[in-house]
């Protein structure tokens, strides 16, 4: 069963085109980067986010995040409890 929490998210889930801009390591100030960003479900409680972006005069970047949380139930009251693990690489 997908996690209910996560499932508000599945708007997301596709392939996206993104722009990297006003961030203070790009140079000179209006330098904008362009990427993809791809989003989906990893089973049913995790999301996968692959973002890459450079090209042209830009070094080629990647990131990855995974989502996630897990419901348990302790007591009478659910708790949940939220992963996020990232990795960013510059060849």
């Amino acid at each position: 069963m997908r996690n209910t929490e996560l499932e508000k998210l599945d708007g997301l889930v596709g392939r996206w085109t993104t722009t990297l801009s006003d961030a203070w390591f790009l140079e000179p100030q209006g330098t904008t980067v362009a990427g993809m960003t791809t989003i989906e479900w990893l089973g049913e409680s995790f999301l996968v986010v692959r973002s890459e972006l450079g090209g042209g005069r830009h070094v080629h970047s990647e990131m990855r995040l995974i989502l996630g949380a897990v419901t348990r139930t302790t007591g009478s009251s659910p708790s949940i409890t939220t992963t996020a693990a990232s990795a960013a690489s510059t060849p």
